[in-house]
């Protein structure tokens, strides 16, 4: 749905999404949120190996749509085409976990750092899309 109104409303290469962001950002939820995105991932009885669930209520799949439009609106590690964001997901993962033992270890990590988008790409989707919608009203 996101891919389908993105290239009607010609937004950037960026505003795209796939497969595994989707499920990345559904499982990102899912431990932010366990009470509600939890709810029908998986079995009691799930084995190791077996897969999760792909079915989501119809609440679900809105918050994870809505969710995946904020990210590439405010969150640097979305504003990326898509071909580079599968490909560099795993590396970004890994040097994250790395970063957080590394902060467990020292002792540090009481401060946290908000990072924001890019405003200059913000600002690129807000025009292209409030543009185009405007053009279709």
């Amino acid at each position: 749905m996101i891919n389908s109104l993105g290239q009607k409303l010609g937004a950037p290469e960026y505003a795209q999404t796939s497969i595994r962001q989707v499920l990345v950002t559904r499982m990102r939820l899912a431990f932010s949120e366990p009470t509600f995105m939890g709810r029908g991932l998986g079995n009691p009885n799930l084995a190791i190996g077996e897969s999760l669930h792909t079915r989501m209520s119809p609440f679900q799949a809105f918050h994870v749509l809505t969710t995946i439009i904020d990210q590439k609106f405010i969150n640097p590690e979305y504003q990326v085409p898509v071909s580079e964001w599968d490909a560099e997901f795993q590396q970004r993962s890994l040097d994250q976990l790395r970063a957080l033992k590394e902060l467990r270890d020292s002792g540090a990590g009481k401060k946290a750092v908000l990072r924001l988008g890019s405003p200059s790409k913000r600002l690129e989707m807000h025009q292209i899309l409030s543009s185009r919608l405007l053009k279709n009203l």
